[in-house]
C-alpha cells in the first residue's frame, strides 16, 4: 500500500522507502476520511488530524471512532499506543 501510494504520487521522501518505511501522513488522513465518510454517509467539511508517533508499514494498527473523533493506535504484544488522533465535521 505504502509503496504504491509513494510510486503513483511521485513521493521521494527517504522516510517513504527503504526497509522500515514509514507510512506518508497524507496517505493516513486519505485512508481515514474514507473511514468517517463511510460511517457518517457525508463527506466531513473540517478534517483534523495530529500526529503523535510515526505508523511504519506492515505494523498493526486500529482506528477507534466515537461520535466525530478518531484515535489511530499501534496494536504490540496486546498493548496499544497512540499514533494519531483528530476529529471531523
Amino acid at each position: 500500500m505504502v509503496e504504491n501510494y509513494v510510486h503513483q504520487y511521485g513521493d521521494r521522501n527517504p522516510l517513504h522507502e527503504g526497509a522500515v518505511k514509514i507510512v506518508p501522513g497524507n496517505l493516513i488522513t486519505d485512508f481515514i476520511e474514507k473511514c468517517c465518510i463511510n460511517i457518517t454517509e457525508a463527506n466531513p467539511q473540517h478534517f483534523s488530524i495530529k500526529f503523535i508517533k510515526p505508523m511504519y508499514a506492515n505494523e498493526k494498527v486500529m482506528i477507534e471512532i466515537h461520535a466525530a473523533k478518531f484515535y489511530v493506535k499501534r496494536v504490540c504484544q496486546e498493548k496499544t499506543l497512540l499514533l494519531a488522533c483528530g476529529s471531523w465535521r
